[in-house]
């Protein structure tokens, strides 16, 4: 039987993507397959399991203690970044905008044991709508001043 850690390091270099969604392994190409990596794909299919498990250590279950002080530091960092950030000025001209970035609060609120992966998501997610609310709000104040 193949190191499984080894079999996985084989398929990155490879250009596979492997990942856990609901579970589930999961494997993404971004090229069409060759014999070799068909074959390859199929000795992975065979160590599924032990697959699974590695890609979970990989990505462990954290507690909303381990992973709330981390978004902590995260929020007020973007806020620090962006500190004309307006709230205001997004429910009054984006609202759909502005109703994204609750919904994506919302989901943080809500989330308790997680695996790293989808807070690390989360909050990516999140931040991505503030940097594109306070880019559309600085283009719009851009527009009005000239």
């Amino acid at each position: 039987m193949p190191d499984v850690r080894s079999l996985i390091e084989t398929a990155q270099t490879r250009g596979l993507i492997l990942f856990l969604e609901e579970g589930r392994v999961k494997i993404k190409a971004p090229q069409e397959l060759d014999p070799e990596t068909q074959a390859l794909i199929q000795e992975l299919r065979e160590h599924k399991e032990e697959i699974r498990s590695e890609l979970a250590e990989e990505d462990p279950t954290l507690t909303p203690d381990q992973w709330y002080p981390e978004f902590h530091r995260f929020h007020v960092q973007v806020a620090q970044e962006n500190p004309d950030f307006d709230r205001l000025w997004l429910k009054q001209y984006r609202p759909d905008l502005y109703l994204s970035l609750k919904a994506k609060e919302g989901e943080i609120d809500a989330l308790h044991e997680a695996r790293l992966s989808q807070v690390v998501a989360i909050m990516r997610e999140w931040r991505e709508l503030v940097l594109k609310a306070e880019f559309e709000r600085r283009e719009a104040h851009e527009r009005a001043e000239s």
